[in-house]
């Protein structure tokens, strides 16, 4: 999926509609930071030394991401002052393992991935909100150098269709973490849509240059000069004849074809199916060629070339 175009009509044909690669080009040093304040809230969490790394960006809608998670599944949703959700944070089921375990004063003790499918507990759920208050601020830090946005914790969710963060084709934007701590590791991504999207597009998207007013007086020129760069393909047609159909079955090889032509009869050059000009045939440096005995068309050339 792309980000939605901005140019439109005419505008669309004068500049490129700007590109998700040119969006994550953009936020590459705030996905970074990002993961600088994930490393410094997860090693306060779990009083252990903590690795974070920028992933990837993507663009997908919120109904496919929501059909792929798996359920059940621990998510974090976030809201804007305004009370208007606008992001969530997942876990795959090796961090949520690790979220827990260091909680708990586990650390390296549990194994990497919770159990396959079982449903989280009500303590569990209420402990991933303390993960859910960390998202957070990282987020609402990350995105502070470009947007006055501050995001709070809104509530855990287990089950993906119970985020409630809009219709199935809504745009949404996954910052993807990679977390290693000693032998274990596990992901988080986040999610953004809606009002929030829209502010990160707008704040980080490359400016569109305006169209000009005022007419350009050397349009037509520039217009010729990209034209002429064009390239056709020729024809140089000696002779059309009509033979019978048994006549061209019983062809063998060795077999001569006579042709009603002098050396002088005018021949024509074709650009597609229209005649373009006359020639007659010759040689040049030991090649055969043609010279032409009259002007090239270029009314008809530039027919053939825009039908």
């Amino acid at each position: 999926d792309t980000a939605p175009s901005v140019a439109q009509g005419p505008e669309a044909l004068a500049y490129a509609a700007p590109s998700p690669h040119a969006l994550y080009h953009a936020l590459r040093p705030t996905g970074e930071r990002i993961a600088q304040l994930f490393a410094r809230e997860l090693r306060a969490a779990f009083s252990n030394l903590v690795d974070v790394s920028f992933a990837e960006f993507s663009y997908s809608r919120l109904g496919v991401v929501l059909t792929d998670l798996p359920i059940p599944s621990l998510m974090a949703r976030l809201r804007l002052e305004s009370g208007l959700p606008c992001a969530f944070v997942a876990v795959d089921a090796a961090m949520a393992a690790l979220y827990f375990d260091c909680i708990m004063g586990g650390g390296q003790v549990r194994a990497s991935v919770m159990p396959g499918g079982r449903a989280f507990s009500a303590i569990e759920c209420r402990l991933f909100e303390g993960f859910g208050q960390r998202a957070a601020t990282v987020v609402t830090e990350g995105f502070a150098a470009k947007l006055k946005t501050s995001l709070h914790f809104d509530q855990v969710e287990t089950h993906p269709r119970n985020l409630a963060l809009g219709k199935s084709a809504t745009p949404t934007l996954r910052i993807r973490y990679q977390i290693k701590m000693g032998q274990r590791a596990g992901i988080i991504d986040v999610y953004v849509v809606g009002a929030l999207l829209e502010a990160i597009e707008k704040e980080f998207m490359p400016v569109q240059p305006a169209l000009s007013a005022a007419p350009d007086p050397s349009w037509r020129a520039k217009l010729v000069a990209v034209a002429a760069e064009a390239v056709i393909d020729l024809e140089v047609v000696l002779c059309e004849i009509d033979l019978p159909l048994s006549r061209i079955t019983g062809l063998q090889i060795e077999d001569i074809i006579p042709l009603k032509l002098s050396p002088a009869t005018p021949i024509s050059i074709r650009a597609g199916r229209k005649k373009i000009a006359s020639a007659v045939m010759g040689r040049a440096n030991n090649r055969i060629a043609v010279r032409l005995v009259e002007p090239v068309s270029k009314t008809q050339v530039y027919q053939e070339d825009h039908p």
